[in-house]
């Protein structure tokens, strides 16, 4: 697999010994950067990636990256061993609208390229999946930030067949939400923007291991905050 990676990440923290988390380095990320795989992706060898649907060309993805500010395009090209169809491409159009998000989609099936759009807006004022689970099954897949401050997170698991379930949500700035422990025996929640906790202040980019059934949780920045939840 070859990729190009010029997006800038700050060193990873280790929570718990099983999330690698990166979150972006906001002094030096531009627009423009990238990160791409000029040949067609297998996330484990060992095992079939699921599927959409029972749509064979798109698939669910590693899951690693998540958008929390900024916007960002991801850029589908294919050749024709891949297989692309323009059923698969209104499929995958389909799936884009029914997201929690807001994408923009644009196709050219005679030029075998396809591109996703999206601008972190926080609109997910519930728990959703992961935003963003599924991708084309296609030769090459470019994601590139859109604008000077555009800024992802980056989980690797330390243990690939450790299985998570992952939600996501958003909290507006100034807003207080009750942040609840799903039926798990180990749950991990960050968050992107600094929050007070049950009344504790905490800086952004704060990564927890909850052990409490609930705990409030304030938004003390001025954009919207992602959380997420990992847990098993």
């Amino acid at each position: 697999m070859s990729v190009v990676f010029t997006y800038k990440f700050n060193a990873p923290v280790l929570l718990d010994n099983q999330l690698q988390i990166c979150w972006a380095n906001d002094n030096t990320i531009k627009k423009g950067d990238e990160i791409s795989s000029t040949t067609k992706t297998v996330i484990d060898s060992r095992k079939p990636q699921p599927k959409y649907n029972d749509t064979n060309n798109i698939k669910q993805n590693s899951m690693n990256y998540v958008l929390y500010e900024g916007k960002v395009s991801i850029t589908f090209g294919w050749t024709d061993d891949d297989g692309i169809t323009e059923d698969d491409l209104n499929v995958y159009q389909k799936y884009l609208e029914d997201q929690m998000e807001t994408w923009t989609w644009t196709a050219d099936f005679s030029n075998k390229t396809a591109k996703a759009e999206y601008t972190y807006a926080g609109e997910n004022n519930d728990w959703g999946e992961f935003p963003f689970k599924y991708f084309l099954d296609t030769s090459t897949i470019k994601m590139v930030a859109e604008t000077e401050n555009t800024k992802l997170l980056c989980i690797i698991k330390s243990d690939a067949d450790t299985n998570y379930t992952i939600r996501q949500r958003d909290i507006p700035a100034g807003a207080t939400v009750t942040v609840d422990k799903p039926t798990s025996s180990v749950c991990y929640v960050l968050f992107s923007q600094p929050v007070e906790i049950n009344g504790s202040a905490f800086d952004k980019y704060t990564q927890k291991k909850l052990t409490s059934a609930s705990v409030s949780v304030k938004n003390t920045g001025t954009i919207p905050c992602k959380v997420l939840q990992y847990y098993r």
